[in-house]
């Protein structure tokens, strides 16, 4: 919907976020509303990786669901808005190869998956989920992201990991949840 969408993006004037027909939260909650009742859900983005930067706004979809959660509220409607794939995030077990392990230990930043990864599970992983891989008897833990596609095939993304290799579960948990909120990652509702 051009309608909703930034208009500093062509002319590079003015604040950063400029919704181009704010109105049109009209429509969208209507376009919503509508896959819903068909048991759909509706998608819409940007090419901005997180909504929000150290908890302030950074993407024009953060002011967009703002719009849709307001014309929601003066229709007496409930809604939820959250960044794909939505839910609260989980805690996966993976047993990767003795190589795998000891990359990611060093610092990769992508777990591989294998040649035929679970993708209904992992490429739904909601944002900011907690693996645990294990290798030879040693565990470790990574926030990461859902599956994305690289030339060398499917892998999670690592957003955080301590250089501590003692850090725990509890650790990841709360860093987990600060990461959230500071990228605008848990759901709204209203």
């Amino acid at each position: 919907m051009k309608s909703l969408g930034n208009k500093f993006i062509q002319t590079r004037t003015g604040p950063n976020i400029q919704i181009a027909d704010p109105s049109a939260a009209d429509e969208l909650l209507d376009v919503a509303l509508d896959a819903a009742r068909h048991g759909q859900r509706l998608l819409f983005f940007c090419s901005c990786q997180w909504p929000r930067c150290d908890g302030e706004v950074s993407c024009h979809r953060t002011t967009v669901a703002e719009l849709v959660l307001g014309v929601a509220k003066k229709r007496g409607v409930q809604v939820e808005i959250g960044e794909w794939p939505c839910g609260e995030p989980r805690q996966i077990d993976l047993d990767v190869t003795p190589q795998v392990f000891t990359a990611v230990r060093k610092g990769r930043m992508t777990v591989p998956l294998g040649k035929q990864p679970d993708l209904a599970e992992l490429a739904g992983l909601p944002w900011c989920s907690i693996a645990t891989l294990q290798a030879n008897g040693e565990r470790l833990h990574r926030v990461v992201g859902p599956a994305i596609s690289q030339t060398t095939g499917w892998a999670l993304p690592v957003l955080y990991f301590f250089f501590d290799p003692a850090a725990g579960l509890s650790e990841y948990e709360k860093v987990s949840k600060e990461l959230r909120k500071a990228w605008g990652l848990t759901p709204a509702a209203r």
